[in-house]
């Protein structure tokens, strides 16, 4: 999983023509958020009193998979507003107004789902659903207080790599980007 987000973040930026320091610092905070939930929750059974279970290790993958779903819905608008807005508060608080609803949405549902999965009489999956109504809530929070910073921090390095932002999404520019790293990759392959 964060393999794969990784490269799907950096990837897009050099398709896009657009790689700069920003780009790496959001395919990090983008897999940091659910990470720190998932320690976090775990640190918290642990102050709790509450033994680990087999079934409490597979928690890790569903926060992993919710947490980068909404990293991922937070980059959406705020790359495309790359072009539209200067400042980057004005640009957190439009991604905020235009994703925050829906991820309090699916954040609260989840949360109350396995809040009330926590009322069953099976003992090992009342850990399970406890453990992962933990690091839902947690998610939530470091994808609110953490990952919307750490999308300001990269607009800061946008702002000093003038010449790596995104300039249009036409074609031509689509394809400009790949078209650079062709001549560089062949020769490096015929000079060795």
């Amino acid at each position: 999983m964060m393999f794969f987000v990784t490269v799907t973040v950096l990837a897009g930026a050099i398709f896009h023509n657009a790689m700069d320091y920003g780009k790496v610092l959001v395919a990090f905070g983008s897999i940091l958020c659910p990470i720190l939930s998932i320690t976090s929750s775990y640190g918290i059974i642990s102050l709790l009193g509450i033994r680990t279970n087999s079934l409490m290790m597979v928690m890790p993958f569903l926060i992993m998979g919710i947490g980068v779903d909404d990293a991922f819905l937070m980059i959406h608008p705020w790359q495309r507003l790359a072009l539209h807005t200067s400042s980057a508060s004005v640009r957190l608080g439009l991604v905020f107004e235009e994703v925050g609803p829906s991820i309090t949405i699916t954040s609260l549902t989840n949360f109350i789902s396995f809040s009330i999965g926590a009322l069953t009489p099976t003992p090992e999956i009342r850990l399970f659903c406890i453990s992962a109504a933990i690091a839902m809530g947690l998610d939530y929070l470091y994808e609110l207080i953490l990952f919307g910073p750490v999308l300001a921090l990269a607009s800061h390095c946008e702002k000093r790599n003038k010449k790596y932002t995104i300039s249009s999404c036409s074609e031509k520019t689509l394809l400009h980007g790949w078209r650079l790293q062709i001549p560089k990759s062949r020769s490096k392959v015929w000079h060795i």
